[in-house]
């Protein structure tokens, strides 16, 4: 086997390792044959945060844990992800570069989706670029290019699974509410070990009622309408998954 041996003042280690020769070649990450997304690495942050949350840690269901990314008629690209509890989505602004086809996705693993958050906050308003190469007509690969420098490689999954064009609501939600009061609330109903957290929306306010296991707790919020009006809202959830989407 090849070692690398690392030597200090306190000892030695050794690292097994694999002939340079053995690795596998990677394609080059952007040059012919490669369509590219590219964005402010702010908007690749914040989609990817407000969805990841919502992908599945099973790995009995492999095809919930990725977040879906895809192309929109008007440009735009937008990043959902679901488990069938729960659902985020988010769309960036209009991408540069070549025109990727229309509805096209690619599935960006749960694990992947986190780490390219992490290094798009890092690299602030730089821009960061999502590619898929199609250089053999077999080879696919994804990865993510900051300040210059591709810095991640992962296979992606192609598709538009699940099929989130059926479960994504068709009209903007017809109130606003404060995020930070939204978040308090939802928190206090988790850690009471609340069972359901009722919300109902009702003229400007939203009632946050927590029951349960001989729990029971009301918080009240602001609501501001969105649009002309708005129609009252009943739903009950569990207090885990309005805790996740708060945060």
């Amino acid at each position: 086997p090849i070692c690398l041996v690392i030597r200090g003042d306190a000892g030695e280690i050794v690292l097994d390792g694999l002939s340079a020769d053995d690795y596998p070649v990677i394609p080059a990450a952007f040059g012919d044959g490669w369509e590219e997304w590219a964005m402010p690495a702010r908007d690749l942050e914040s989609a990817l945060a407000v969805t990841v949350f919502a992908t599945l840690a099973d790995d009995s269901r492999p095809v919930l844990q990725f977040v879906n990314a895809s192309r929109q008629s008007d440009g735009r690209v937008r990043f959902v992800g679901c488990d069938g509890f729960r659902m985020g989505y988010a769309f960036t602004g209009v991408p540069v570069g070549p025109e990727f086809p229309d509805g096209q996705g690619i599935g960006i693993h749960r694990k992947a989706a986190a780490v390219f958050a992490d290094i798009a906050r890092g690299y602030g308003w730089v821009s960061a670029s999502l590619c898929r190469c199609t250089l053999d007509g077999k080879t696919k690969r994804m990865a993510i290019q900051a300040a210059g420098e591709t810095v991640l490689w992962m296979p992606p999954a192609f598709g538009l699974y699940p099929d989130v064009d059926r479960i994504i609501p068709r009209s903007r939600a017809n109130v606003i509410m404060a995020a930070d009061q939204f978040a308090d609330a939802a928190a206090r109903a988790k850690r009471a070990g609340a069972v359901h957290l009722d919300i109902a929306v009702d003229g400007a306010a939203a009632t946050f009622a927590a029951g349960g296991n001989d729990v029971k707790q009301t918080s009240t919020i602001r609501a501001e309408p969105t649009g002309d009006g708005y129609e009252a809202l009943a739903v009950a959830l569990a207090p885990k998954y309005a805790a996740d989407a708060a945060g």
